[in-house]
């Protein structure tokens, strides 16, 4: 399996592998380091191996994990107090901005929030940048040390690659050449399963130069995602209707999905469906829900809260929610379980708005604890608008996640198939989403005890969850393999 994202593996995939563990099969995840993981884990019986493979040096290993130290956790507490009670005269947003320059890696991570189009052109390079910028040569020394490092082993793979006849390819990106080596030289599997566009490119060379059947698992649809620069998105669909070809089998995550690819495609068919289903941990029990957030943050008994799972960042839509506490009732919190480099800004935008005691945060746990929290929680909110077809369609992990957990669930009402859940099952309610003001009045109207709020719908969740359980997909992932292995066409 083929995979790009260093900080945690999608459920979906370690789902799909323990599912095909049980079966018999032996799974690798060969999957982009963070530089701070070992180079081998396992995972639900999946062998997962990170690349670039981290180096035997000391010194590089230090390195790296101090980086990722910057940006896992960049603020620095008592520095903010220090400089807001220095300039308490000044309004607030100076205070932020004053804040920010004095903490390289927290304005890096304003910039990542505010502007992603910077993060999409300068990727890696982004922080070194920053650190330039503010003139900060602590920073830029341990970079550079590490950029050298890698070049290093860049031009040793390409030389082990010609050793072993295997052609190199310059399109890779680096922790990709490390794989692509690996698995043609090493490992040389039976089938190559690749999530997402960004590893099709891989995974179809992999294919070829090893002539073994590749699947192409499509969690979305990526040329059809909401980009500034259209000519990104019409460069990505050439790239898929190029190498969709090579696939012999390709997954799709609803029908919506699966009709445009076989649209988009001719020569696709027989596209397997695969829902984003979940499952809940051992001993799970949704009628008896835990009191974590209450427990970990201290929170009176009458609190209520609303919580969002996964990367926050305003594509998401995810600043309209701080921005309504003001307006809600003041037991109303908001709860995030997501990525600890995501929070400076939304702390420094909760602490200008006078509502920090109100929003918490829960960084990086593994997704089979994930459950645990949405139960604990009153209502589960997905804030996305419908900015693209790609989001119009979508079947989001967290609708799976809140029915599995039993949690009531408040959507806009542009996104089709979570519309259709809420409607069809009562599970909860759906808004037109748009301006700061819908969010406000869609949250004081779900939380109003005139309507008996979240708890009205709580019952109806828990009598259909069973349907969004992954139980229900093993036997369609197991009979797509068992086709290719027997050589039937998929």
């Amino acid at each position: 399996m083929l995979d790009h994202e260093p900080l945690m593996i999608d459920r979906r995939i370690v789902l799909e592998a323990q599912t095909l563990v049980k079966e018999g099969y032996r799974v690798i995840l060969a999957t982009r380091s963070d530089g701070t993981k070992p180079n081998d884990d396992i995972e639900r019986g999946m062998e997962i191996k990170r690349f670039p493979r981290m180096p035997q040096s000391n010194n590089i290993m230090l390195i790296r994990a101090k980086i990722h130290g910057w940006l896992s956790n960049p603020g620095n507490e008592e520095k903010e107090k220090k400089i807001r009670s220095s300039l308490r005269n000044w309004p607030r947003k100076f205070q932020s901005l004053a804040y920010a320059i004095a903490e390289p890696m927290v304005f890096a991570a304003i910039i990542r929030t505010r502007l992603p189009i910077l993060k999409k052109i300068f990727r890696s390079s982004l922080e070194p940048l920053v650190c330039l910028f503010l003139l900060r040569p602590h920073y830029l020394f341990a970079y550079a040390r590490l950029w050298f490092h890698q070049l290093y082993k860049k031009f040793k793979i390409h030389f082990q690659l010609r050793f072993a006849g295997v052609k190199v390819h310059q399109k890779l990106d680096d922790f990709q050449l490390e794989i692509y080596s690996y698995a043609c030289t090493t490992l040389r599997p039976d089938f190559v399963h690749v999530h997402d566009l960004p590893n099709l490119y891989l995974g179809s060379l992999i294919r070829k130069t090893l002539e073994i059947p590749l699947i192409y698992d499509a969690h979305e649809l990526y040329p059809l995602q909401k980009f500034s620069d259209k000519k990104y998105g019409q460069y990505l669909a050439e790239l898929e209707r190029k190498l969709i070809k090579s696939a012999d089998a390709v997954i799709a995550v609803n029908q919506q999905c699966s009709d445009i690819l076989e649209k988009e495609y001719p020569g696709i068919s027989n596209i397997t469906i695969l829902s984003n289903a979940t499952e809940a941990p051992d001993n799970f029990v949704p009628a008896k829900r835990k009191k974590l957030w209450h427990e970990r943050f201290e929170l009176d008994c009458q609190v209520k809260v609303m919580v969002f799972q996964g990367g926050i960042n305003p594509v998401r839509n995810v600043d309209p929610l701080v921005k309504a506490l003001p307006y809600l009732d003041k037991n109303i919190h908001i709860g995030f379980v997501t990525y600890r480099k995501d929070a400076p800004y939304y702390q420094l935008l909760a602490s200008e708005l006078g509502v920090l005691d109100r929003v918490h945060f829960i960084f990086e746990i593994p997704w089979d604890e994930v459950i645990d929290w949405l139960s604990a929680a009153d209502l589960g909110v997905m804030p996305y608008q419908a900015v693209s077809l790609n989001a119009r369609i979508s079947s989001p992990n967290k609708m799976f996640e809140f029915m599995v957990a039993g949690l009531p669930i408040l959507a806009s009402s542009d996104l089709e198939n979570v519309r259709e859940v809420i409607d069809k099952y009562n599970v909860g309610m759906h808004f037109p989403l748009s301006d700061d003001s819908s969010y406000i009045s869609a949250l004081q109207e779900f939380f109003s005890l005139d309507l008996s709020g979240p708890e009205k719908y709580r019952p109806n969740v828990l009598e259909h969850r069973h349907l969004f359980m992954w139980s229900n997909e093993e036997p369609k992932l197991l009979n797509l393999y068992s086709g290719l292995c027997s050589g039937e066409e998929t």
